[in-house]
Order: C-alpha cells, then sequence, then structure tokens
C-alpha cells in the first residue's frame, strides 16, 4: 500500500533525514553542511512516500521571500524506476499550486532535465556546479495570472 505524509517546517523529519543523507550524502557525495541546512527545512513543506509502511520517497516545497522552489527528491535506490519520481514531482507541483504559487524554480541536476521537462519545466541558466554536482536553473509556470 502506497501512503503519503506531509511535514511541515523541521518537525519530524527523521525518515527524510535518513532518506537524503543515503541518497544525497552517500550515494552523491554532497557535503553535510550543504544538504542539512536547518532554515531551508524550517521554510519548507515537506512530502514522503511510504510503500507498506516504509519510506520510499521524499521531496519539498520551500518558500523564501514569496519564491516556491522545489527540490531535495530523493528515492531510495531500490525503488528507484517504479514511478516514486514522478508521484512526488506531482504531488509536489499540486501542493505548490494550491499553496499559492504562480511557478515554481528548481536546481534540477544536469541528468535529470529531460524528467523535469516532461512536466513543463523549462531551463532558464547556463548550466553551474552546486555541491559539486552540474545543474540547471529550470522554471515551471503553473498559471499565467493570477485570479
Amino acid at each position: 500500500m502506497i501512503t503519503t505524509k506531509w511535514v511541515l517546517g523541521n518537525r519530524n523529519l527523521t525518515d527524510i533525514h535518513n532518506m537524503r543523507r543515503i541518497v544525497f550524502m552517500e550515494e552523491q557525495n554532497v557535503p553535510e553542511e550543504e544538504e542539512m541546512i536547518v532554515w531551508e527545512d524550517e521554510a519548507s513543506t515537506h512530502l514522503i512516500i511510504y510503500e507498506n509502511g516504509s519510506p520510499v520517497a521524499t521531496g519539498r516545497i520551500m518558500v523564501h521571500e514569496d519564491k516556491f522552489s522545489m527540490g531535495r527528491i530523493a528515492v531510495y535506490k531500490e525503488h528507484r524506476g517504479k514511478g516514486y519520481g514522478k508521484l512526488v514531482t506531482e504531488e509536489l507541483i499540486n501542493k505548490a499550486f494550491l499553496m499559492g504559487a504562480a511557478k515554481i524554480e528548481i536546481h534540477a541536476q544536469t541528468h535529470a532535465l529531460g524528467f523535469y521537462q516532461s512536466f513543463g519545466f523549462e531551463v532558464c541558466s547556463e548550466e553551474y556546479e552546486e555541491a559539486g554536482i552540474m545543474h540547471y536553473t529550470m522554471v515551471l509556470e503553473l498559471m499565467l495570472t493570477k485570479p
């Protein structure tokens, strides 16, 4: 059974932090000081997806100075290719829209450009290095005008 859980701020992030530690810090060698930034977690709405009670995927929407950004999307290696990344991304986009976002920004790892383009994200920067990994900034316009 697949279940989802939303977590506001930095409360009850144990499963989320464990997943980010494994996926980003261990697999991708992201330094802890660049991955575990307290104020970013406090400014975020986090999603975690469980399969039969075990965490499999996570991501977050961060709102800072009225700007919505999506990130820290991670799926445990043994669950990749099962659609969890797509599910997390769809849920985060929907949540940002419900929170009032007109657009969402993401710092996408270069290898994931096609994945995010499939949701309508468009590249809006040159390639750059972040935490030792090459990225592009991408933007998704959610609505042309606010009601």
